[in-house]
């Protein structure tokens, strides 16, 4: 509060310290983040003065009385100072402790895409503007190359599996002779609480019925697609 009231009127805790406050991130910062929405805002010892910032309404409000900016504006800007690893963890922690939506921190990102730190939280959250179906086909087109660039046997697509129950599910790929189906995600799409619930059991009946599931994401496949090639060479070997 010292340092907020120390920056004149409009000043809310922001950054690192705002994280802090709200729980979800530990700070050892010798200074304490402060926002001021004017170019000529007061500056103290001991305090990192952010100057200029455009704050929307829904982007600050109070914390144990003392004003600061909310969870997904701060995270945010915590990634405009963390690396990449860190800022996930920051989302991970603040999704955790029940603070933070995906769709609060897509809106902040809509409101002012050029924000520093908005390119970070969009890689880490897989915000893209494309449709559902488009992000779906490319990931598979990704995965067919990671099999053919590693000579893996041509997987069949979009196989439709009949279940003992009396219907079916349609998989993204299968080798039959293996009884292995591979499913690609993308975090924009399985991030939900419908797929919370849906996907583990897809999986259990596919089990039920006799084949081996794996899942790989988006990011596996963009960043590890060694890893991911190796793997499923290992699945179609057992």
């Amino acid at each position: 509060m010292a340092a907020v009231l120390a920056c004149g009127p409009g000043a809310v805790l922001s950054h690192r310290a705002a994280a802090a406050l709200w729980g979800f991130r530990e700070s050892s910062a010798t200074r304490t983040d402060v926002i001021v929405r004017t170019r000529a805002g007061r500056t103290r010892d001991g305090i990192f003065v952010h100057r200029g910032e455009l704050l929307a309404a829904v982007e600050t409000t109070t914390v144990a009385r003392i004003p600061c900016t909310s969870v997904p504006r701060t995270v945010v800007d915590l990634a405009a100072m963390l690396s990449p690893s860190a800022t996930e963890y920051a989302i991970h922690r603040a999704q955790t402790k029940r603070l933070l939506k995906r769709e609060e921190l897509s809106a902040v990102l809509e409101r002012s895409p050029g924000r520093p730190g908005s390119g970070v939280v969009r890689r880490i959250l897989g915000i893209t503007d494309a449709t559902e179906d488009d992000v779906k086909s490319g990931l598979e087109r990704r995965f067919v190359r990671i099999c053919r660039s590693a000579g893996l046997p041509t997987p069949r697509r979009n196989l439709w599996i009949a279940l003992p129950e009396g219907h079916g599910l349609e998989v993204d790929f299968s080798w039959a002779a293996q009884r292995l189906v591979v499913e690609v995600d993308s975090r924009a799409y399985h991030d939900t609480d419908r797929a919370f619930h849906n996907d583990p059991r897809r999986d259990r009946l596919l089990m039920l019925a006799g084949w081996r599931v794996a899942r790989f994401t988006g990011r596996d496949l963009d960043e590890q697609p060694r890893t991911v090639a190796a793997q499923v060479r290992r699945l179609l070997a057992h």
